[in-house]
């Protein structure tokens, strides 16, 4: 198997993606033209800008492949310019043998680089990205230093001095045209993804307002019959005061026909002691 790891260089920005950028042919002149002079001086100049800062490794992904044995080969996307980039191949033997070489010409500086792996699956996912973290950080360390990267080694390493095409052969036509079919696949289920979840999000957002509605409604009918409750209750007890009042009246009529009838009785009593007397 053949397992294709691409890393992107670029002196502006870094990032892990599984996404590939479009590719550059070297950039070729503007011509001698005196009326392209002064636009070509201006290439130049910012041309020479990018070349002034050190190239910053990406690391984007990797693919499967099969040939005659199986081994592990990883693609490095080196970009130096807006428009100029290329593409090398480079097995882990040969990040091995570039680590082993700067540690004999900066023996100061100590790269990590991913450990082999033995008596195991070299071909495992989970290792595989975890060895594909390990050399983004092993690139990523080679170029924050100025001297190790301007040096022969690694300048050879990325092919800095004579970059290549990047569909010099075949089968880096036929890699380039599979990362791109791959990359194009993920992305597609990304949407679809994406795209289930907001429908998923929109379907719990419309039970949630129904919901609410429902609860608003409950919430409307239980007001009104409380205050149905409370008309009921005001009414009885006014019912209750007038009746109050009219059996007050009543006890106090009743009172009166009592203490006027007792009194004529008294008075017809003392009359016939008088009588009698």
């Amino acid at each position: 198997m053949l397992i294709i790891l691409h890393c992107c260089l670029h002196p502006m920005e870094l990032s892990l993606t599984g996404r590939t950028t479009h590719l550059y042919r070297r950039s070729s002149s503007l011509g001698s033209l005196p009326d392209n002079a002064r636009k070509e001086n201006k290439v130049r100049t910012s041309t020479d800008k990018w070349s002034d800062r050190p190239p910053v490794p990406t690391l984007l992904g990797y693919e499967v492949m099969e040939e005659r044995a199986k081994f592990t080969v990883y693609k490095v996307l080196v970009r130096r310019a807006p428009d100029e980039s290329w593409v090398v191949f480079r097995r882990y033997t040969d990040f091995v043998r570039l680590n082993d070489k700067l540690q004999e010409m900066f023996p100061k500086f100590r790269l990590s680089l991913p450990p082999k792996r033995r008596f195991k699956d070299n071909y495992d996912m989970n290792f595989l990205e975890e060895r594909q973290q390990g050399l983004q950080a092993f690139l990523q360390n080679l170029v924050a230093q100025k001297d190790i990267t301007n040096s022969e080694v690694v300048r050879g390493f990325l092919c800095l001095d004579d970059p290549p095409g990047p569909f010099d052969s075949l089968e880096e036509s036929k890699v380039y045209c599979e990362t791109l079919e791959d990359t194009n696949h993920r992305l597609q289920r990304e949407l679809q993804d994406k795209e289930r979840e907001i429908h998923s999000l929109r379907r719990i957002l419309e039970d949630r307002e129904l919901q609410i509605r429902r609860l608003e409604k409950t919430k409307k009918s239980i007001c009104k019959e409380i205050s149905g409750v409370h008309a009921v209750r005001s009414e009885t007890l006014k019912v209750n005061v007038c009746t109050e009042q009219e059996v007050r009246g009543m006890d106090d009529a009743s009172n009166q026909d009592l203490s006027s009838e007792l009194q004529s009785a008294k008075r017809s009593h003392a009359a016939c002691w008088n009588s009698s007397s």
